[in-house]
């Protein structure tokens, strides 16, 4: 089992979205021993191409809507 972080237990099922404004990365995780939950990151690139995450802030999947 890994963590994305240290935060989210073995997350898995991530895809990269495009947005307007920024990019996403959506993945569920486990949030109990038996739950899975979905999340909802921002995702940056440098000015090299190489992506990280702002993980301080996750979205639940459920309310996130896409950049107006």
């Amino acid at each position: 089992k890994g963590t994305l972080g240290g935060k989210f237990n073995n997350p898995g099922g991530e895809d990269v979205v495009p947005g307007r404004s920024h990019d996403y990365l959506i993945f569920h995780a486990y949030t109990t021993p038996t739950q899975r939950s979905m999340f909802v990151v921002n995702l940056v690139w440098d000015s090299d191409g190489n992506p990280s995450l702002d993980l301080s802030n996750p979205v639940d999947a459920l309310s996130a809507t896409p950049d107006s």
